[in-house]
């Protein structure tokens, strides 16, 4: 075999090999690229009785927030009031969502859970069950019983909202709704140092910055609002 022809060999080796190996590595590339994607895709599993108790009572707290809103927005007569309520449910409506989901991943049974409404002692209150097995369907961990949640309306609270209407039901949403945000932020606040989620801390820690903003703004509506 002559030089140009064993050059030409040499070539066509160098080629062939080149290409398997690019096309090997683009292979383990892509196959890393969708990996990482799954990987953060799925929410982390991990999570502690702080994560299920705030998650649980945290869904109860919105979902009495969205219907809040949803009553001004319908009977309310304050612009700048119905405007807050609309953000609060368009907000509070997909963390609701999400947490649901959490609850799912963990094995938990959103709609079979007993949550706590209202204070503490008043008969607007529903107990929690407190013993279940880790990850069993229907309940939380062992010990995991979601605390009071401050902030919630009490049943004559209730009763006098619903009944309102007007400039009234502004005053009352934002009198009641100022106190309802309080007790998230306590909610989030007590999740924030012990949980062991990073997702439903991030959630936590945007719960406290968001309503204790809106929890100003309310302030100030309540003040400028026109008398009844």
């Amino acid at each position: 075999m002559d030089l140009r022809s064993r050059r030409h060999r040499t070539l066509l080796i160098t080629v062939v090999v080149v290409g398997l190996v690019g096309s090997l590595g683009l292979t383990v590339a892509g196959c890393g690229k969708d990996s990482t994607a799954a990987k953060a895709a799925v929410p982390a599993s991990t999570h502690n009785d702080a994560d299920v108790a705030f998650t649980q009572s945290m869904i109860a707290h919105h979902q009495e927030a969205i219907d809040m809103s949803g009553a001004v927005i319908i009977r309310g007569t304050t612009p700048q009031v119905r405007s807050l309520a609309q953000r609060i449910k368009a907000a509070q409506d997909p963390e609701m969502r999400l947490m649901t989901t959490w609850l799912q991943q963990w094995n938990i049974d959103p709609a079979s859970l007993d949550q706590p409404m209202g204070n503490a002692g008043d008969d607007h209150s529903m107990a929690t069950d407190s013993t279940i097995v880790d990850g069993a369907p229907g309940g939380a961990p062992t010990g995991s019983a979601a605390p009071p949640m401050s902030g919630m309306m009490t049943t004559p609270q209730q009763e006098e909202f619903d009944a309102a209407s007007g400039v009234v039901l502004d005053r009352l949403f934002l009198e009641l709704m100022i106190a309802h945000h309080t007790g998230a932020v306590s909610m989030a606040e007590e999740q924030i140092p012990a949980g062991a989620n990073s997702e439903v801390t991030k959630l936590a820690t945007d719960v406290k910055a968001t309503q204790e903003r809106e929890i100003k703004e309310m302030q100030i509506l309540l003040a400028n609002l026109p008398a009844n």
